[in-house]
């Protein structure tokens, strides 16, 4: 709710008011004197009511003894601490990672902080188009200078993830130690660990979508309990504001959160009598709190192409209802063959993953030992016990299992089985494994423990090998440099300030193109013509155009144009090579257009 209200909600607004030429451009001082309006509202809310609090309400008594955590649960969380302070360690010793984080997600952000606008670019390419809600949270922390704070949101969802699936295990009946153990397994699954790491944004929709459902599961542990209608719904204002941040984050999750609203309202239809809240009333609530932080993201999407959902296409019976990209554009259809050779390897996967690329475990990849030890059993167990103990199914245990299936047969046919979209997934996959590991927990203590012990160290030693080789190779070269880092050439962080750079490179070049200061304006290589034209490069006002491999035809027309090779090079560290030498056109007098002072604010960005 305060990330929603105090952070999201503040930008969205001077977004939408800069759109509309009714406010000047989005800066982080104007942001931060929104926030402490705001801030003062709520505070003056609150004082006003404070006469009419009772403040005499006793606090809940906390000399209780908590049950003792098994030895197995204590050695795992110190397993999994310790690979965590190798990532945490590897991440504030370099810069940002991830593929799509460095060729858009970050570039999208450094954008937005260098134009102080959030609008769609006039080219409407799609990497530029989707919902930002993560991106914002980049801005803002790139923002303050310290480049590799800008993952931080994702490591702080890891924990809200980890704390929603807890909320989750305990909400169905597992104990406090069984619960504790299915989050350790959720936290060694390489893709939460390497994810929690990286600039990548699907940990972080996934963790606040998995916090509506813990809380909107928690609403309802004491079902004896009648809240009041008042209750109900400031509880269900919260879980739509958590599953707008989902929502406004990327489009995966409006097949998620639409599937929980149906189940959501399920739920309160068949418990109606019980808190006596209108289903419609109720519908209202959750609808219009998932619009507040991610209505902007729609709004804007209107206003530039007159799609609310763009880039998504659709189409019904052939005709185009919303014009945009198809899906197979955005999401592949034969994605799903990184990870396996055909759909019959898929009931496998959890313990063999076919790969097309040289790593073990990543972003994207790879569920790890310890989920493939307990988790796919302790599910079907966890079903079949659930089947076997309701005396009626509308229960809201049976409606979030039967839920969890749907949003199964939902990413299989419609995210490409892509294993990081399934993060939710995996989630509740281990919260309802919970119960399974507490039965072990008591039956089998010693082998329990054994398993669970090694299991997760296996996981993490093959996880944070990556993190710490990148760490000992960068001490052993010193290799400390943002430029050497990313493997491109040292001069893109002495060009002058704000010039407009051309990706011609590579696509994963555009974040480090930027330079140490982020004073550079990338035009990445997703928005360029092929080839090259005089007409791109004097209406974009292009200043720089960095080029990598053999000669073709963009380095003629550049050479044709009089553009001047300042640089030439195949012994970049970390990049290039013989075969592959990068190039830095610079270019310069052509029709005064590179008179910086007359070219506009957004003119390297927008034609």
């Amino acid at each position: 709710m305060v990330y929603a209200i105090l952070h999201l909600l503040p930008i969205q607004l001077l977004g939408a008011l800069e759109l509309m030429h009714v406010a000047g451009a989005v800066t982080l001082f104007r942001v931060a004197l929104f926030d402490l309006l705001i801030l003062a509202g709520l505070l003056a809310y609150r004082v006003r009511r404070l006469p009419g609090v009772e403040r005499d309400a006793q606090a809940p008594s906390t000399t209780a003894r908590l049950p003792a955590v098994p030895a197995s649960v204590r050695i795992g969380a110190a397993v999994i601490a310790a690979c965590y302070g190798v990532f945490l360690l590897n991440m504030l010793a370099s810069y940002p990672t991830g593929t799509d984080a460095i060729s858009y997600h970050l570039p999208v952000a450094v954008r937005w902080l260098q134009d102080g606008s959030l609008r769609i670019p006039s080219s409407r390419e799609w990497h530029f188009s989707l919902p930002g809600n993560a991106e914002l949270s980049m801005m803002t922390l790139l923002g303050t200078g310290w480049q590799t704070l800008a993952t931080l949101p994702q490591l702080l969802s890891a924990l809200l993830l980890a704390g929603a699936s807890y909320s989750v295990a305990r909400t169905l009946g597992a104990g406090t130690s069984a619960a504790a153990a299915a989050v350790l397994v959720l936290l060694s699954v390489p893709i939460v660990t390497f994810q929690a790491f990286s600039g990548y944004i699907d940990l972080l929709g996934s963790a606040f979508f998995v916090t509506a459902v813990a809380l909107f599961l928690r609403c309802h542990d004491a079902v004896d309990a009648a809240p009041r209608r008042r209750t109900v719904l400031l509880r269900l204002a919260v879980c739509g504001l958590a599953c707008g941040v989902a929502v406004g984050t990327k489009p995966t999750y409006y097949v998620y959160v639409g599937a929980f609203v149906l189940a959501a309202l399920c739920i309160l239809s068949i418990e109606r009598d019980r808190h006596r809240v209108p289903v419609q009333m109720a519908a209202i609530v959750l609808v219009a709190a998932i619009l507040v932080p991610s209505a902007f993201w729609f709004g804007r999407a209107q206003f530039a192409t007159s799609n609310p959902i763009y880039p998504l296409k659709v189409e019904i019976a052939g005709h185009t209802i919303f014009d945009g990209y198809p899906r197979p554009v955005l999401a592949p259809p034969d994605a799903d063959r990184s990870w396996v050779r055909s759909n019959w390897d898929w009931p496998i996967y959890p313990w063999t993953e076919w790969k097309d690329s040289g790593f073990s475990y990543g972003t994207g990849t790879g569920l790890g030992a310890s989920f493939a030890t307990f988790i796919p059993l302790g599910f079907v167990v966890a079903l079949w016990g659930m089947a076997r103990r309701q005396r009626s199914f509308w229960r809201p245990e049976a409606v979030f299992a039967a839920a969890s299936l749907g949003m199964g047969v939902i990413w299989w046919f419609t995210l490409n089985r892509n294993p990081r979209f399934a993060i939710p997934l995996i989630a509740f996959s281990c919260a309802l494994s919970a119960s399974f590991l507490g039965y072990l927990m008591t039956q089998r203590r010693v082998s329990f423990g054994v398993l669970l012990v090694l299991s997760l160290a296996t996981t993490s030693v093959i996880s944070a090998f990556q993190p710490a080789h990148s760490l000992l190779t960068r001490a052993r070269i010193w290799t400390w440099s943002r430029a050497v880092y990313y493997g491109v050439p040292s001069i893109v962080d002495d060009l002058p300030s704000g010039s407009c750079v051309l990706n011609a490179a590579n696509f994963m070049a555009s974040f480090a193109l930027t330079g140490k200061h982020l004073s550079n304006r990338v035009i990445t290589i997703f928005e360029r013509p092929s080839p090259l034209t005089a007409e791109f490069l004097d209406g974009r006002g292009v200043d720089y155009v960095v080029k990598m491999g053999a000669r073709d035809e963009d380095d003629r027309v550049l050479s044709e144009l009089g553009a001047k090779l300042i640089f030439e090079d195949a012994s970049v560290l970390l990049g290039g090579g013989e075969a592959n030498p990068w190039r830095i056109w610079k270019l310069e007098g052509r029709s005064g257009h590179r008179n910086a002072s007359a070219i506009s604010r957004r003119r390297c960005f927008e034609l």
